[in-house]
Protein backbone atom coordinates (compact mmCIF):
# COMPACT_ATOMS: atom_id res chain seq x y z
CA UNK A 1 0.00 0.00 0.00
CA UNK A 2 1.33 3.40 -0.99
CA UNK A 3 0.77 6.95 0.22
CA UNK A 4 1.17 9.70 -2.37
CA UNK A 5 2.50 12.94 -0.84
CA UNK A 6 2.34 15.97 -3.14
CA UNK A 7 4.62 18.85 -2.18
CA UNK A 8 6.95 16.52 -0.28
CA UNK A 9 10.23 18.38 -0.74
CA UNK A 10 9.73 21.04 1.96
CA UNK A 11 7.72 22.22 4.96
CA UNK A 12 4.70 20.27 6.15
CA UNK A 13 4.87 17.93 3.15
CA UNK A 14 8.39 16.82 3.97
CA UNK A 15 7.43 16.27 7.61
CA UNK A 16 4.39 14.20 6.64
CA UNK A 17 6.55 12.07 4.36
CA UNK A 18 9.06 11.53 7.16
CA UNK A 19 6.44 10.46 9.65
CA UNK A 20 4.80 8.06 7.22
CA UNK A 21 8.20 6.59 6.37
CA UNK A 22 8.91 6.09 10.08
CA UNK A 23 5.71 4.01 10.25
CA UNK A 24 6.95 1.75 7.47
CA UNK A 25 4.61 3.06 4.75
CA UNK A 26 5.59 2.94 1.10
CA UNK A 27 5.71 6.41 -0.43
CA UNK A 28 5.39 8.10 -3.78
CA UNK A 29 6.71 11.65 -3.33
CA UNK A 30 5.74 14.41 -5.74
CA UNK A 31 7.31 17.85 -6.21
CA UNK A 32 8.57 20.15 -8.93
CA UNK A 33 12.27 20.31 -7.98
CA UNK A 34 13.98 17.01 -8.73
CA UNK A 35 17.13 17.74 -6.71
CA UNK A 36 15.31 18.52 -3.44
CA UNK A 37 12.84 15.68 -3.98
CA UNK A 38 15.51 13.07 -4.52
CA UNK A 39 17.43 14.30 -1.47
CA UNK A 40 14.33 13.78 0.70
CA UNK A 41 13.74 10.32 -0.78
CA UNK A 42 17.35 9.27 -0.23
CA UNK A 43 17.27 10.49 3.37
CA UNK A 44 14.04 8.66 4.19
CA UNK A 45 15.21 5.47 2.49
CA UNK A 46 18.46 5.44 4.45
CA UNK A 47 16.82 6.22 7.79
CA UNK A 48 13.77 3.98 7.60
CA UNK A 49 14.49 1.43 4.89
CA UNK A 50 11.10 1.47 3.20
CA UNK A 51 10.26 2.02 -0.44
CA UNK A 52 10.35 5.69 -1.41
CA UNK A 53 9.75 6.57 -5.05
CA UNK A 54 9.61 10.01 -6.62
CA UNK A 55 7.93 11.74 -9.53
CA UNK A 56 8.77 15.22 -10.75
CA UNK A 57 5.61 17.13 -11.66
CA UNK A 58 4.96 20.84 -12.06
CA UNK A 59 1.79 22.05 -10.32
CA UNK A 60 1.90 25.33 -12.24
CA UNK A 61 0.77 23.26 -15.25
CA UNK A 62 -2.52 21.59 -14.32
CA UNK A 63 -2.99 20.29 -17.88
CA UNK A 64 -0.10 17.83 -17.38
CA UNK A 65 0.30 17.63 -13.59
CA UNK A 66 -2.30 14.97 -12.80
CA UNK A 67 -1.24 12.79 -15.72
CA UNK A 68 2.40 12.81 -14.61
CA UNK A 69 1.49 11.60 -11.12
CA UNK A 70 -1.03 9.02 -12.35
CA UNK A 71 1.54 7.60 -14.78
CA UNK A 72 3.90 6.87 -11.87
CA UNK A 73 1.41 4.49 -10.23
CA UNK A 74 2.01 0.81 -10.97
CA UNK A 75 -0.84 -1.15 -12.62
CA UNK A 76 -1.33 -3.43 -9.58
CA UNK A 77 -0.47 -0.85 -6.91
CA UNK A 78 -2.87 -0.16 -4.04
CA UNK A 79 -3.01 3.53 -3.14
CA UNK A 80 -3.83 4.02 0.53
CA UNK A 81 -4.18 7.76 0.30
CA UNK A 82 -3.50 11.03 -1.47
CA UNK A 83 -2.03 13.84 0.64
CA UNK A 84 -1.87 17.37 -0.79
CA UNK A 85 0.33 19.61 1.38
CA UNK A 86 1.31 21.84 -1.53
CA UNK A 87 1.02 25.57 -1.94
CA UNK A 88 2.86 28.70 -2.93
CA UNK A 89 2.60 32.45 -2.37
CA UNK A 90 3.78 35.57 -4.19
CA UNK A 91 5.15 38.43 -2.08
CA UNK A 92 3.51 40.94 -4.43
CA UNK A 93 0.12 39.22 -4.50
CA UNK A 94 -2.44 42.02 -4.83
CA UNK A 95 -5.16 43.13 -7.29
CA UNK A 96 -2.38 44.46 -9.58
CA UNK A 97 -0.49 41.15 -9.78
CA UNK A 98 0.38 40.35 -13.44
CA UNK A 99 -1.87 37.75 -15.03
CA UNK A 100 0.84 35.10 -15.49
CA UNK A 101 1.78 35.18 -11.80
CA UNK A 102 -1.85 35.20 -10.72
CA UNK A 103 -2.51 32.15 -12.89
CA UNK A 104 0.47 30.37 -11.34
CA UNK A 105 -0.94 30.92 -7.83
CA UNK A 106 -4.37 29.63 -8.83
CA UNK A 107 -2.88 26.63 -10.62
CA UNK A 108 -0.69 25.49 -7.73
CA UNK A 109 -3.14 26.22 -4.92
CA UNK A 110 -6.36 25.04 -6.57
CA UNK A 111 -6.51 23.79 -10.16
CA UNK A 112 -3.72 21.21 -9.98
CA UNK A 113 -4.86 19.68 -6.66
CA UNK A 114 -8.45 19.53 -7.95
CA UNK A 115 -7.35 17.91 -11.21
CA UNK A 116 -5.25 15.35 -9.33
CA UNK A 117 -8.13 14.39 -7.04
CA UNK A 118 -10.50 14.00 -9.96
CA UNK A 119 -7.99 11.76 -11.75
CA UNK A 120 -7.46 9.54 -8.70
CA UNK A 121 -11.07 9.24 -7.52
CA UNK A 122 -11.92 6.12 -9.56
CA UNK A 123 -8.84 4.38 -8.18
CA UNK A 124 -9.31 5.47 -4.57
CA UNK A 125 -13.00 4.56 -4.48
CA UNK A 126 -11.97 1.00 -5.17
CA UNK A 127 -9.56 0.86 -2.21
CA UNK A 128 -11.13 0.04 1.15
CA UNK A 129 -10.31 2.72 3.75
CA UNK A 130 -8.50 5.06 1.34
CA UNK A 131 -8.06 8.76 2.16
CA UNK A 132 -7.81 12.11 0.41
CA UNK A 133 -6.29 14.87 2.55
CA UNK A 134 -6.07 18.52 1.50
CA UNK A 135 -4.38 21.45 3.21
CA UNK A 136 -5.85 24.94 3.14
CA UNK A 137 -5.05 28.20 4.86
CA UNK A 138 -6.55 30.62 7.35
CA UNK A 139 -5.96 33.18 4.57
CA UNK A 140 -9.27 32.08 3.04
CA UNK A 141 -11.30 33.21 6.07
CA UNK A 142 -12.07 36.59 4.56
CA UNK A 143 -10.88 38.79 1.69
CA UNK A 144 -7.61 40.65 2.31
CA UNK A 145 -5.60 43.28 0.50
CA UNK A 146 -2.55 41.00 0.63
CA UNK A 147 -2.26 37.41 -0.63
CA UNK A 148 -5.38 38.07 -2.65
CA UNK A 149 -5.05 35.37 -5.33
CA UNK A 150 -3.56 32.90 -2.86
CA UNK A 151 -6.49 33.32 -0.47
CA UNK A 152 -9.00 33.10 -3.31
CA UNK A 153 -7.43 29.86 -4.57
CA UNK A 154 -7.38 28.34 -1.09
CA UNK A 155 -11.02 29.26 -0.58
CA UNK A 156 -11.82 27.56 -3.90
CA UNK A 157 -9.92 24.47 -2.74
CA UNK A 158 -11.86 24.40 0.51
CA UNK A 159 -15.17 24.70 -1.40
CA UNK A 160 -14.04 21.81 -3.62
CA UNK A 161 -13.25 19.64 -0.58
CA UNK A 162 -16.55 20.49 1.09
CA UNK A 163 -18.32 19.33 -2.07
CA UNK A 164 -16.15 16.21 -2.14
CA UNK A 165 -17.13 15.47 1.47
CA UNK A 166 -20.79 15.49 0.47
CA UNK A 167 -20.22 13.46 -2.69
CA UNK A 168 -18.26 10.73 -0.92
CA UNK A 169 -20.50 10.32 2.14
CA UNK A 170 -21.28 6.64 2.57
CA UNK A 171 -18.78 5.47 -0.05
CA UNK A 172 -16.02 4.54 2.39
CA UNK A 173 -13.53 7.18 1.26
CA UNK A 174 -12.16 9.34 4.09
CA UNK A 175 -11.98 13.02 3.02
CA UNK A 176 -10.19 15.47 5.30
CA UNK A 177 -9.42 19.15 4.81
CA UNK A 178 -7.02 20.86 7.23
CA UNK A 179 -7.07 24.65 7.54
CA UNK A 180 -3.59 25.76 8.61
CA UNK A 181 -2.83 28.85 10.64
CA UNK A 182 0.57 30.53 10.72
CA UNK A 183 3.40 28.04 10.31
CA UNK A 184 7.12 28.24 10.84
CA UNK A 185 8.08 27.68 7.20
CA UNK A 186 9.71 29.67 4.42
CA UNK A 187 6.32 31.24 3.66
CA UNK A 188 6.40 33.03 7.03
CA UNK A 189 10.14 33.73 7.26
CA UNK A 190 10.94 37.27 8.36
CA UNK A 191 7.31 38.26 8.82
CA UNK A 192 5.82 39.80 11.93
CA UNK A 193 2.92 37.54 12.88
CA UNK A 194 0.12 38.47 15.32
CA UNK A 195 -0.06 34.89 16.66
CA UNK A 196 2.70 32.32 17.22
CA UNK A 197 3.39 29.96 14.31
CA UNK A 198 3.12 26.20 14.63
CA UNK A 199 5.98 23.96 13.56
CA UNK A 200 5.55 21.83 10.42
CA UNK A 201 6.45 18.76 12.49
CA UNK A 202 3.60 19.38 14.95
CA UNK A 203 1.09 19.81 12.13
CA UNK A 204 2.36 16.70 10.35
CA UNK A 205 2.01 14.64 13.54
CA UNK A 206 -1.59 15.78 13.96
CA UNK A 207 -2.48 14.98 10.36
CA UNK A 208 -0.77 11.58 10.31
CA UNK A 209 -2.29 10.64 13.68
CA UNK A 210 -5.78 11.27 12.30
CA UNK A 211 -5.42 9.66 8.88
CA UNK A 212 -8.48 7.61 8.01
CA UNK A 213 -10.29 8.30 11.27
CA UNK A 214 -13.01 10.78 10.38
CA UNK A 215 -13.97 12.90 7.40
CA UNK A 216 -14.38 16.63 7.92
CA UNK A 217 -12.82 20.09 8.01
CA UNK A 218 -10.26 20.63 10.77
CA UNK A 219 -8.11 23.54 11.96
CA UNK A 220 -4.54 23.45 13.18
CA UNK A 221 -3.70 24.92 15.60
CA UNK A 222 -7.28 24.37 16.77
CA UNK A 223 -7.82 27.92 18.05
CA UNK A 224 -7.83 29.17 14.45
CA UNK A 225 -11.40 27.91 14.09
CA UNK A 226 -12.50 30.56 16.61
CA UNK A 227 -10.29 33.22 15.01
CA UNK A 228 -11.79 32.51 11.58
CA UNK A 229 -15.32 32.69 12.99
CA UNK A 230 -14.60 36.09 14.55
CA UNK A 231 -13.10 37.45 11.32
CA UNK A 232 -16.14 36.36 9.32
CA UNK A 233 -18.53 37.88 11.89
CA UNK A 234 -16.94 41.34 11.98
CA UNK A 235 -18.94 44.10 10.28
CA UNK A 236 -17.30 45.16 7.02
CA UNK A 237 -16.50 48.64 8.28
CA UNK A 238 -14.67 47.31 11.32
CA UNK A 239 -12.92 44.61 9.33
CA UNK A 240 -11.55 47.21 6.90
CA UNK A 241 -9.77 48.93 9.78
CA UNK A 242 -7.68 45.84 10.41
CA UNK A 243 -4.29 45.73 8.72
CA UNK A 244 -4.90 42.50 6.81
Amino acid sequence: MTWIVVGASAGVGREIAGQLASLGRSLLLVARGREDLEAVALDLGLRFGGEVRTVEADATRPESFAGAVLAAVRPDERIEGLLLPLGTIDEEDSPELPRERAESLVNVNFLSPAALISSFLPLLRGQEGASIVGLGSIADARGRRRNLHYGAAKRALRFFFEGLLHAETGRGLCVQFWVLGYHDTGLAFGKKLPLPPESPAATARRIVRNLGKRSGVFYTPRYWRAVAAVLRALPLGLYRKLDL
